[in-house]
């Protein structure tokens, strides 16, 4: 419902899209800017205006019924056989997260499960794993080894030869045997119920759903927007009651803003994090709900 044409200041003549109200500049402190509870929008809302110590700029919602939501995912559809129980889709924006009827799926990996293990180190660079399949070209593929017990190293290959990887790079800490390690970004590598990968060359998405049947019989979703809502270098601002879905990074960016308060909204399925700050100060997250993070539910820095 609505029309972007409308003056979008009373509830029989609202705006319609998410573009139009990141458009809208001419805000003042005190005005309230506010979603109809039960509908549901593609992309990001942008805080355009600061407010004032006595009179913030609201974001929030109006109505009853469930909160509005903001899906930070697209859908996929035009599915066809592949090969087996493969299925593929032509999808022209990069995706990091993949959902059959909201729920989330796995990206082709290896191993399926757990980790493998680097068998012998050549150099500090190099490695050879008995645990890799020496038919596989691994170049191309990113490696994501434990080289470090706090966190998870991230590197391109930039060669293999049978079960032996070269990385594109020394990781920070060295090589050590049995250290863990796993890889993604191959086709190859898609080869379980519930996996998926994106080709960012051909820009097609493969997709082995858990049933095996056509991803035609679901809502296939990818992510492909960042971040949910983003205030930066603003002052003064709520947001209240916004429900976020899916985004590619998190739910809510506070970049070098201050005198925020984030309360009562909910970030479901965020790739990275939930509620994120850097450079700000006196901002208050408060009664927000956090699922399926995948690093962080809350990370705020002054």
């Amino acid at each position: 419902v609505g029309d972007d044409s409308n003056p979008g200041t009373s509830e029989d003549l609202p705006w319609r899209s998410l573009e139009k109200v990141n458009s809208f500049y001419r805000l003042n402190p005190g005005d309230h800017i506010l979603f109809k509870r039960g509908d549901a929008w593609n992309g990001y809302l942008k805080i355009n205006a600061s407010g004032l110590t006595d009179k913030s700029v609201v974001y929030g919602a109006y109505g009853i019924g469930d909160n509005p939501r903001f899906y930070g995912s697209e859908i996929i559809g035009g599915w066809t056989l592949h090969t087996g129980n493969i299925y593929k889709a032509s999808f022209n924006k990069t995706i990091n997260q993949l959902f059959i009827d909201n729920s989330r799926m796995k990206a082709a990996r290896f191993p399926n499960e757990g980790y493998a293990y680097i068998t012998s180190v050549n150099s500090s660079d190099v490695f050879f794993s008995s645990d890799l399949k020496p038919e596989i070209n691994y170049k191309g593929a990113k490696w994501i080894g434990r080289t470090v017990p706090y966190a998870m190293v991230t590197l391109n290959v930039s060669s293999s030869n049978g079960q032996t990887i070269q990385l594109s790079e020394t990781p920070y800490a060295d090589l050590n045997v049995k250290e863990g390690f796993i890889l993604v970004g191959k086709l190859e590598f898609l080869d379980s119920p519930g996996e998926w990968y994106y080709d960012n060359e051909s820009k097609t998405v493969y997709l082995w759903t858990p049933g095996g049947d056509s991803p035609n019989n679901y809502e296939i979703r990818g992510s492909v927007t960042n971040y949910g809502v983003e205030a930066i270098q603003k002052k003064h601002i709520l947001i209240s009651n916004l429900d976020l879905f899916q985004y590619k990074t998190g739910g809510v960016l506070l970049s070098s803003s201050s005198f925020i308060r984030v309360e009562g909204n909910s970030v479901i399925n965020p790739e990275s994090r939930g509620i994120y700050g850097e450079s700000g100060s006196n901002n208050i997250i408060e009664n927000n709900i956090v699922k399926g993070a995948g690093h962080f539910g809350i990370e705020l820095f002054e």
